[in-house]
């Protein structure tokens, strides 16, 4: 059997961004779940979905500028560009700063 060690933590939820914003609304019986206002959504049967809130990183929310260049940004799928913003937390959250490319 392989052993892990687990030394940083990186979340990108409907919750909110990084594991100490995402507890702390746990705890407090917040969700995630809320209106859907980033498409039209006239034409479905449903109309909530727990999705990640964009904005400033400070309150927690996610900040794609943050983790990939804008232009780059139009070349890939949202959760690509979620998947490494939770690299990135979890590297920061891991203490690991790297010293050359």
């Amino acid at each position: 059997m392989r052993r892990v060690v687990v030394t940083g933590l990186g979340l990108v939820t409907p919750l909110g961004v990084g594991h100490q914003h995402n507890w702390s609304r746990l705890i407090n019986a917040e969700s995630g779940i809320s209106a859907i206002r980033s498409f039209d959504v006239a034409d479905l049967p449903s109309r909530i979905a727990g999705q990640v809130p964009r904005g400033e990183t400070a309150l927690g929310l996610f900040n794609p500028d943050d983790h990939v260049p804008h232009k780059d940004q139009r070349k890939m799928d949202d959760f690509i560009v979620f998947a490494l913003g939770a690299a990135h937390e979890a590297v920061r959250d891991a203490g690991w700063e790297p010293k050359d490319e």
